[in-house]
């Protein structure tokens, strides 16, 4: 398998500048699919969940009952593209990309890494989010792991490892290792049980462009301390240094 880099977005590769109109967009899609009275308000601890986490946390404060939850988790990126695309202006004039950003990408792509995607976003939230941003060109989607895929975020990295392995060839079908139509169980929703089995992270919290482009004058990509190991024997590298 070859050498893969895995972005996390929000805080990593871009930020909003103060908008917040994915949010926005999120409490709006939220009520409409879940036919709440009230629109949800956001968690102030939201970094590092998914979307369906945070939707699941929502919904279970507000009462819903976990059958009710599934449905209504299988209306919401619907719900969520289409309120995010109502306002794609507002949207790109809110994302700002962060500094370096560019830089590493395009120094990544020169070296013939292949980029792609490890976010808590849902997968057509993150396509929008970084072609609004102009950053669409440097990823691989197809091979990425996404909030759609797991409300579980430490069970994404084995998905994006699954679909590198099929990669080749391309005929395989693209799975998800969850379905909203599957029963959610207790004691919390916002914590699903998954289908994969558990492996330690492997998390690069970049603290600055100065870091990455350090990272990129050499192509043997060593972990530097006291960043966390990769998985063993893995090419996998996640970079993460937001909340998403």
């Amino acid at each position: 398998m070859p050498a893969v880099v895995l972005w996390d977005i929000d805080g990593t590769l871009v930020r909003s500048n103060g908008a917040r109109v994915s949010v926005t967009a999120f409490q709006r899609a939220l009520r409409h699919a879940g036919n709440l009275a009230d629109e949800p308000t956001y968690p102030a601890n939201a970094g590092g969940k998914t979307d369906l986490q945070v939707a699941l946390e929502l919904l279970a404060a507000a009462s819903i009952a976990d059958e009710r939850a599934a449905e209504v988790l299988s209306g919401l990126g619907a719900a969520y593209l289409t309120e995010l695309e109502a306002n794609r202006a507002e949207l790109t004039t809110d994302l700002r990309v962060l500094p370096g950003v560019p830089q590493i990408l395009t120094r990544l792509q020169q070296l013939g890494i292949c980029q792609a995607l490890l976010t808590g976003n849902l997968e057509p939230i993150a396509r929008l989010k970084l072609a609004c941003a102009g950053l669409d060109r440097y990823v691989d989607f197809d091979l990425g792991a996404y909030g759609s895929d797991n409300p579980d975020r430490s069970c994404l990295v084995p998905v994006s490892r699954q679909r590198l392995s099929t990669s080749a060839t391309r005929s395989a079908p693209r799975t998800s290792s969850w379905s909203a139509t599957r029963p959610l169980t207790s004691p919390a929703r916002a914590r699903v049980a998954p289908r994969w089995s558990r492996s330690p992270q492997a998390t690069f919290p970049v603290k600055s462009s100065q870091r990455i482009n350090q990272m990129c004058s050499s192509t043997t990509y060593r972990t530097p301390k006291p960043w966390s190991k990769p998985y063993s024997g893995s090419p996998l590298r996640y970079i993460n240094s937001g909340s998403d």
